[in-house]
């Protein structure tokens, strides 16, 4: 686990939190290198797909290159956090959305994230968590970006009471592509 203590920039670090199931997972973040501890910094937390598998996921350095969004958004100083999902801890349970925004807490408390720039966005399942936790908990984020997810996943999936009125106030952009089976446009 890495220590948030004067980390490596555009590195991909490691660490772990307790969720409210007494589960310890772990989550991955990268600071950017323009990272001024002076200064307040946008936060970006992209949500992986396939999250109901029972395996957390795990990253490779090279993994924060996977989008072509995420370089752009260290190089515009975001910092980005790569929470993991898992069966009974996905993106639109109690569980996996606590678990998410005890990261956010974590990230805020080691390094100066701006409350008004906290983003959510994802691919496939991690698109219908941001639809998910921008309906259930908008006054968290500042706007999302969902990639081929569906915004009553929550609904029908975790049972839970999700209203489309509720993205109204906040910036997003959602769009769909043919190559995501699980979320066809």
């Amino acid at each position: 686990m890495d220590s948030p203590g004067n980390v490596p920039s555009d590195t991909l670090l490691m660490h772990s939190i307790v969720y409210p199931d007494s589960v310890r997972r772990h989550f991955y973040y990268v600071v950017p290198e323009v990272y001024d501890p002076g200064s307040l910094h946008p936060l970006f937390v992209w949500l992986h797909g396939g999250v109901s598998t029972e395996e957390l996921r795990t990253m490779d350095p090279e993994d924060i290159h996977e989008w072509v969004l995420i370089p752009g958004l260290l190089a515009e100083g975001y910092l980005v956090v790569f929470p993991c999902g898992q069966r009974d801890a996905t993106w639109w349970d109690p569980v996996g959305e606590e678990g998410i925004l005890r990261i956010i807490r974590w990230m805020k408390s080691n390094f100066r994230i701006d409350d008004s720039r906290v983003f959510v966005g994802g691919f496939s399942d991690g698109a219908s968590g941001s639809f998910s936790l921008m309906m259930l908990h908008p006054s968290n984020f500042a706007g999302y970006i969902a990639l081929s997810g569906h915004p009553g996943v929550a609904a029908i999936d975790g049972e839970r009471g999700t209203y489309l009125p509720s993205l109204a106030n906040r910036p997003g952009m959602a769009a769909h592509t043919d190559r995501d089976g699980l979320y066809p446009t």
